[in-house]
C-alpha cells in the first residue's frame, strides 16, 4: 500500500485541472504476482468483490507506456466505509522496471536461459519506443523549451492509445486527432493525408481520438500537402513541427520559383525594348531598390513575379540612372581637361 505524495497530488491537480476531491488515487494498493495471466485473474477477483469506478480501468500491460511502464490500474469503492482505492496489479519484472527504470529489465533477466530468437524479439519489442522517440526528435530546433515540450507532452504524457488496422498501438496526447495519428505513423503519411476512418466510419480530420479507436488514414500521392490550418488542429508537438517544416520548405521553393520567374520577366522586357542587358547588372538593380522599397535584388524579382511592381517603372529607373551616370562622366571629362574656374555645364552651372 502507499499514500500519494503531496507533490504528486499538486502536480496532478495542476496538469489535469482537477480539484482535490477529484483525485481518486490518494490511496493505492499494489499487488505483485508471477505472471501476466495471474494479473488478469486477480483483476477478475477484485472486480467480482468490489465495485469498480467506470472509466478508471487502464490496461498498461496490453498497451505499455512509452517508458516501458506496465501494470493494470483499476479504482474501486470499499463498500463498508465508502473509501476509494486505486489498485495496481503487475508482475515482479514490471515492478522492477517501474521502480528502477528501463535497465531493470535486463538486470531482472540476468542468469536466465533464453532462446536467441525469443530474446531478440523481446529486446525489439521492449525498445520499440526508442524508434518512436528518435522519429519525434529528429527535428533540429533552436528553441530548447520547445524541444522539451515535445518530449514531455508527446512521449511522457501520452495517455490516448489508438490502434492501426493491423493492431499496432499508437500513444498520443489527450485531444489528438487523426492528423496527429498520421504523423506518428510516418511523416510522408501525414503530408499525404486526405481523410481518415475511425472504427470503420469516415470522420473529419479534427475529430478527437479516444483510447481503443482503430484509425485508418486515407492518403493520396497527388495531395498538395498539409495546410496552415492543421497547425491549429493538432495537439502533438511532433505533428506541429512536421507541418511547419513542410510549409517552410514549400515557401522556400515557392520563393525560388518566383525569383526565377521575375528575372525571366525582366529579361524578356529588356529584349522586347531592345535595351542593353548590362542595365540588369546586380549593382545597377541594387541602385534602384530603395526607390522601389525592396531590400534585395531577389525581393525585387519576387515583386515582379507577384505583380507588386511594374516592369515599366523598373526600366524607367534603370535608364534614368544610366543617363545620370553618363552625364556625370561627361562632366568629369571636361573637369579633368580644363582648370576648375573655367569649367561650365548647362545643367550644373560653374564648377
Amino acid at each position: 500500500g502507499r499514500s500519494k505524495h503531496f507533490y504528486s497530488i499538486y502536480k496532478k491537480m495542476v496538469t489535469k485541472n482537477k480539484r482535490f476531491e477529484e483525485i481518486l488515487d490518494l490511496l493505492a494498493i499494489r499487488i505483485i504476482t508471477d505472471s501476466v495471466v495471474h494479473c488478469y485473474e486477480i483483476l477478475g477477483y477484485i472486480h467480482a468483490k468490489y465495485r469498480p469506478i467506470p472509466g478508471r480501468f487502464k490496461d498498461y500491460i496490453a498497451m505499455p507506456k512509452a517508458n516501458m511502464y506496465q501494470s493494470l490500474h483499476t479504482t474501486i469503492v470499499e463498500p463498508e466505509h465508502g473509501n476509494i482505492f486505486e489498485i495496481q496489479i503487475r508482475t515482479e519484472e514490471m515492478d522492477a522496471i517501474a521502480e528502477r527504470g528501463v535497465a531493470a529489465h535486463w538486470k531482472y533477466k540476468e542468469n536466465r536461459n533464453y532462446a536467441p530468437e525469443y530474446e531478440q524479439k523481446e529486446i525489439e519489442d521492449k525498445l520499440s519506443w526508442f524508434r518512436d522517440f528518435s522519429m519525434m526528435t529528429d527535428e533540429e530546433s533552436e528553441d530548447p523549451l520547445e524541444y522539451m515540450n515535445v518530449l514531455q507532452k508527446d512521449i511522457f504524457e501520452a495517455n490516448v492509445y489508438c490502434l492501426t488496422p493491423r493492431g499496432k498501438v499508437i500513444a498520443l496526447p489527450t485531444g489528438s486527432c487523426p492528423i496527429d495519428f498520421a504523423y506518428r505513423i510516418h511523416t510522408e503519411v501525414g503530408n499525404k493525408t486526405v481523410g481518415a476512418k475511425v472504427n470503420g466510419a469516415i470522420v473529419p480530420l479534427n475529430t478527437p481520438l479516444k483510447t481503443g479507436d482503430v484509425v485508418d488514414i486515407l492518403t493520396n500521392n497527388n495531395s498538395v500537402g498539409p495546410s496552415a490550418d492543421w497547425i491549429k488542429i493538432v495537439k502533438s508537438g511532433h505533428a506541429r513541427n512536421k507541418i511547419r517544416t513542410f510549409l517552410q520548405k514549400q515557401e522556400q521553393q515557392s520563393r525560388k520559383d518566383s525569383i526565377k520567374l521575375g528575372q525571366s520577366m525582366l529579361e524578356d522586357e529588356f529584349r522586347r525594348l531592345k535595351l542593353d542587358s548590362k542595365l540588369m547588372e546586380t549593382k545597377r538593380l541594387e541602385s534602384i531598390l530603395t526607390s522601389l522599397s525592396f531590400k534585395s535584388v531577389d525581393d525585387l524579382y519576387v515583386g515582379i513575379a507577384m505583380k507588386r511592381v511594374s516592369l515599366q517603372s523598373i526600366v524607367d529607373r534603370l535608364v534614368k540612372n544610366r543617363s545620370n551616370m553618363l552625364e556625370d562622366q561627361e562632366i568629369m571629362k571636361i573637369y579633368n581637361k580644363q582648370p576648375s574656374h573655367q569649367v561650365k555645364h548647362s545643367n550644373c552651372g560653374v564648377i
